[in-house]
């Protein structure tokens, strides 16, 4: 009989989750996409015994980008959308590793509004280096990143309360509902 962890459920709920958000209207940069990239780096500290999976998790976001920028279509910016969000996975891990007293929900939380900042910054950067829109001056990245702000807010306000549906579910559950030998380990929260 072919078993599939609870985790690995989950980690498909997040996925479809991803996808299914990027293809429905919403507003500009209102996305769980953020704290999805977080999360990916809480994976590998909790799936020790599948190697595959667990360096797989920090791509989840870029796959997300992917198989959506495929049917979205294809920009000259994506590739800092793409460096954003996985440099976000990899400096989550390793605070989520170096931190790992701390309630990783809260941090979870923290860790996405900060990448909604990190994703502004970069990605705002890209925009004004790669378009016709600003000129390639410091006045021109300024005003590049003062035309982004109203798509700051959106960012901020999205991962917070995403980080918060993402991370909580995934403590209820794994600890509460689903009690089983492949999660009886997990210390998130």
């Amino acid at each position: 009989m072919f078993r599939i962890s609870k985790k690995i459920i989950y980690i498909i709920f997040i996925i479809i989750l991803g996808i299914f958000y990027r293809l429905i209207p919403h507003p500009a940069n209102f996305s769980p996409i953020y704290s999805i990239s977080v999360f990916s780096a809480v994976l590998p500290l909790e799936i020790s015994n599948n190697k595959i999976l667990k360096y797989f998790s920090f791509f989840i976001p870029i796959a997300i980008l992917f198989i959506t920028d495929l049917i979205l279509g294809i920009h000259r910016t994506m590739i800092f959308n793409y460096i954003a969000f996985l440099s976000i996975s990899f400096f989550s891990y390793f605070i989520f590793s170096k931190y790992n007293r701390v309630s990783k929900t809260k941090l979870g939380i923290g860790l996405s509004l900060l990448s909604s900042i990190w994703f502004f910054i970069v990605s705002n950067f890209g925009v004004w280096l790669l378009s016709e829109m600003y000129s390639k001056d410091f006045n021109g990245l300024i005003l590049c990143y003062i035309n982004a702000i109203p798509f700051l807010a959106n960012s901020i306000i999205s991962a917070f309360i995403f980080s918060i549906l993402i991370f909580y579910s995934y403590e209820i559950v794994i600890k509460s509902f689903l009690k089983g030998k492949d999660v009886d380990n997990v210390e998130l929260n």
